[in-house]
């Protein structure tokens, strides 16, 4: 019988988000919900870290044990508890490692005989001997893929997008956790590690007890998304007073915000009864009672926005590393469905523009299907006045973004 054990828990975890290919939290809910846990008797951000760690560097840390194990491939169960083992020795900060060896191989031994635990007492040694040699693997064309720990199918299609340097820049970037940015209109001290310009990088502190938080003057967005944000408002702020916005995918809720604390007077919609209630807890808490929330079926047929935004679901190729799982659970035939839905959104807000209104198109994601070809596939390229291509290893390595501004 499997124990409760933190890393076997950490493996079915890892097994559901796999084998089933549902999202990180979801699958930590199921397994809380599945084995009754307690509060007290697990150790979520553990759980988190560990399991977004291990996906984060999946394809890098195969790669390493199969390289060590050589003929003697473990699968399975063995195979995940040693990944997860490998991630820790070469990628986690402030690990015991000889910790880490003794605890994976005594649950080892418990779980599958003295012959595998003594397999893997060898295999992890012989790694921890050469940890930063294996975390700082260069680039090698032939194990590409596996290096950058991206599937197959995208590696071959972003680096044929973009080519080899940009792309393994990108996924040495994706193996890292990404900061946490607030953006507030107060001057945050006991919060940043650094700023710009009203946003702050978090240190590793609670977000919901910043009392700024707590009442509504600042909130979690990530810096690209508040760099698109602030730049498309400034292009589109003229002198008329109260400019409406209409923000057709808002939930969360950050644009809505933003655009809302630029000035503007905004109409913020989404797909579900669902999102539009996560999208009215984070007005509540913002106290931003003159953002109008409506179903998308009240909005007027009439083009009468000065700016329509639409930010439609994606690939989401630009937070592999918020969102690890996204690289395992996507599917190349996705691609596809994306952007079809994509050309439907972004024809009907520019339906919903008036003649010299303003469109934005933005995507976390990297795929020029999803990006400049989508618009020149929808007839609108020619109104586009500004492009945006955000990378998460380029300054200030926020989350990576394509975004266009159009005309009509």
């Amino acid at each position: 019988m499997i124990s409760n054990y933190p890393r076997t828990i950490a493996i079915q975890i890892l097994s559901l988000v796999l084998n089933d290919k549902i999202f990180l939290d979801e699958a930590i809910n199921k397994i809380i919900l599945q084995k009754n846990l307690k509060d007290g008797d697990f150790n979520r951000a553990w759980l988190n870290e560990i399991c977004s760690g291990t996906l984060r560097w999946w394809g890098r840390l195969e790669f390493i044990l199969n390289s060590v194990a050589m003929k003697k491939k473990p699968t399975g169960w063995l195979k995940k508890i040693l990944l997860i083992a490998v991630y820790q020795l070469i990628a986690q900060e402030k690990t015991n490692p000889k910790s880490v060896i003794f605890e994976t191989v005594e649950e080892i031994k418990k779980e599958e005989g003295l012959a595998p635990s003594k397999f893997a007492n060898a295999v992890l040694r012989k790694i921890l001997n050469h940890a930063k040699q294996w975390k700082d693997l260069e680039f090698k064309n032939k194990f590409f893929y596996e290096l950058a720990s991206l599937p197959q199918w995208l590696c071959h299609r972003l680096v044929s997008q973009y080519g080899n340097e940009c792309i393994w820049k990108f996924a040495i970037a994706s193996l890292e956790r990404p900061s946490l940015w607030l953006r507030s209109l107060d001057t945050i001290e006991e919060a940043k590690i650094g700023s710009i310009s009203g946003s702050y990088m978090l240190k590793t502190i609670p977000i919901k007890k910043l009392k700024a938080f707590q009442e509504g003057r600042c909130y979690v967005q990530d810096i690209s998304n508040q760099i698109l944000v602030q730049e498309i408002s400034d292009f589109v702020k003229t002198q008329e007073d109260q400019q409406r916005v209409l923000d057709l995918c808002a939930s969360p809720g950050g644009k809505t915000v933003g655009l809302a604390w630029n000035g503007f007077q905004v109409i913020a919609t989404d797909k579900d009864n669902t999102r539009l209630e996560l999208l009215k807890d984070t007005l509540h808490r913002m106290k931003l009672t003159q953002v109008q929330v409506i179903n998308k079926s009240q909005i007027n047929i009439m083009p009468d926005f000065d700016l329509v935004w639409v930010d439609p679901p994606c690939m989401s190729t630009g937070i592999l590393r918020r969102h690890p799982e996204i690289r395992w659970i996507k599917k190349e035939e996705d691609v596809k469905v994306m952007t079809k839905l994509q050309q439907e959104l972004i024809l009907e807000g520019w339906r919903k523009v008036k003649p010299g209104g303003f469109l934005a198109y933005t995507v976390c994601s990297i795929l020029k299907e999803e990006g400049s070809e989508l618009i020149e596939k929808a007839n609108l390229k020619n109104h586009v006045i500004k492009q945006w291509l955000l990378m998460p290893h380029e300054f200030p390595y926020g989350d990576a973004f394509f975004g266009a501004l159009l005309k009509k």
